[in-house]
């Protein structure tokens, strides 16, 4: 008995027998590890901005950024992430959302910058839709006076 799903692999084996392309335009699939979520992309210290190298997305549309921040003492101190594109031709660095608030106290924050990606909700702090280039970073921009901060921000490229 044939069902409509064998008869289907049985056409898609006999075009590849018969050397007919499935599609004139596949897309060229390259396999590109993704970044380890269990690695820390920038580990909070200091009492200063914090630049993360340049990371290179060859085939992501997207990326979650999560800061855990475990210590943030001072007078009215705060970190403010943002997911800077830099410019091929200039070399410059420019921020792909409005200003996401700023972190004013320890715990974990998520932060979503995907074409599309609807409100914060559940989890995610905060959204932006828009597309994550081919060169992109995370800034972490410090407030106020802060004495300690400590923690990490991990990256995670979304397809």
């Amino acid at each position: 008995m044939r069902t409509p799903l064998r008869g289907l692999g049985l056409l898609l084996v006999a075009l590849v027998g018969l050397g007919r392309p499935l599609c004139a335009q596949q897309p060229l699939m390259v396999a590109v590890p993704p970044l380890s979520p269990s690695t820390a992309y920038i580990t909070i210290t200091g009492t200063a901005t914090i630049t993360g190298a340049d990371q290179s997305n060859a085939t992501g549309r997207g990326v979650i950024v999560v800061v855990n921040v475990t210590a943030l003492t001072g007078t009215s101190p705060t970190i403010t992430p943002a997911i800077q594109m830099k410019d091929p031709v200039s070399g410059s660095y420019i921020t792909l959302h409005a200003a996401f608030t700023a972190i004013a106290a320890t715990g974990t924050f998520t932060y979503v910058v995907y074409p599309g990606v609807g409100a914060a909700a559940g989890g995610i702090t905060a959204t932006a839709s828009v597309s994550v280039p081919a060169v992109w970073r995370v800034v972490l921009t410090y407030g106020g006076t802060v004495a300690t901060s400590g923690g990490t921000v991990a990256v995670h490229l979304v397809p």
